[in-house]
């Protein structure tokens, strides 16, 4: 039971007859990172969906989500980062959260999209993209590289910058190049950041990802199963990547075009929400018919809203089924 009641998880069958009709690979980025990403097409779609998952996720986290998509009639694409879930890890250590440069995650996107799912999808000019937390970040990126790409787009938790505590944002950058510049010049290995270690799966009780007590152990027990699922804290090069990273998302406003729903959780305290209210606003007034000048607040909800409760769940996914909506509409 969870604090809202019983869950309604789809079953392991309806689970394991889907996956039978997806395809499973990897593709090769131009600098030799292996990434894999799994496929849906259905045999009658409606719609296209490419999700761009949070940081230590994995696609197989999200089949309970994939599954009710396919089952709406959705063509379902979704990768794993590069250095995470089953894709190629980047250093000696496999915990350890790393990358060069964040635009990597985003380039890597990009190429997914054009030589996987484009050749596959039902409407190259409708694409929806559907991310969470960092994976958020990644499409925002991609989008302003790309503004084409998405017709829109579905935030939960965005990772527009991450919840640097009572440390001032101006603050966090400058000390974390620090701590790198040390680590540079100390060793030719990534430190993990200060508290940041190996991968430990922690207990439900005050976890800061969902209040959903049988998704949470389903998470867990999938990371137990498949050890090589796991990934650790971050390190100090991707911090500061990260960081970097919230000012190119906001210095590169003006280049969105994509149609963007943004999905706040009230309880986050992984990223930081009044960074989400500022994109919001700023992007608003530029151009308002992109996004509401407020995010759509999920109440009671912490950072992983597509994991939470089935009330809170059930809100997100009808704000996507009414974008899935308004984005296939032959007029628009």
């Amino acid at each position: 039971m969870t604090q809202k009641g019983k869950t309604t998880l789809v079953t392991a069958q309806a689970i394991s007859e889907i996956w039978q009709h997806g395809e499973f690979s990897t593709l090769t980025t131009p600098d030799g990172v292996h990434i894999a990403y799994c496929s849906f097409v259905h045999e009658k779609p409606k719609a296209d969906i490419v999700i761009s998952s949070g940081r230590c996720e994995s696609y197989l986290k999200y089949q309970e989500l994939i599954v009710e998509l396919y089952q709406r009639g959705c063509n379902v694409f979704a990768l794993d980062h590069r250095g995470q879930g089953l894709s190629e890890r980047l250093l000696n250590n496999p915990h350890k959260g790393y990358v060069n440069h964040f635009d990597d995650y985003a380039n890597d996107l990009g190429m997914f999209v054009s030589q996987i799912v484009k050749p596959r999808c039902y409407n190259q000019s409708k694409l929806i993209a559907l991310g969470h937390s960092m994976g958020s970040a990644i499409a925002i990126r991609l989008m302003q590289k790309k503004p084409s790409l998405f017709k829109a787009a579905l935030l939960s938790s965005p990772m527009i910058a991450i919840n640097t505590g009572k440390l001032p944002f101006k603050m966090a950058l400058p000390i974390a190049k620090s701590i790198r510049f040390i680590n540079n010049l100390l060793s030719n290995t990534p430190w993990y950041f200060l508290g940041q270690n190996n991968y430990q799966a922690k207990p439900f009780d005050n976890n800061p990802l969902m209040a959903d007590l049988h998704r949470y152990e389903n998470f867990i027990q999938l990371y137990q199963v498949k050890p090589e699922l796991q990934l650790g804290g971050v390190t100090v090069h991707w911090l500061v990547e990260a960081l970097e990273n919230t000012e190119r998302l906001m210095r590169d406003l003006t280049k969105l075009k994509t149609n963007i729903v943004l999905l706040q959780a009230e309880l986050d305290t992984i990223v930081e929400n009044k960074a989400q209210d500022i994109f919001c606003q700023q992007l608003h007034r530029l151009s308002p018919h992109l996004i509401n000048k407020k995010p759509v607040v999920m109440a009671r909800a912490k950072h992983e809203i597509l994991f939470e409760t089935d009330d809170i769940r059930s809100t997100a996914l009808s704000a996507l089924d009414q974008l899935i909506k308004q984005t296939t509409d032959d007029n628009i």
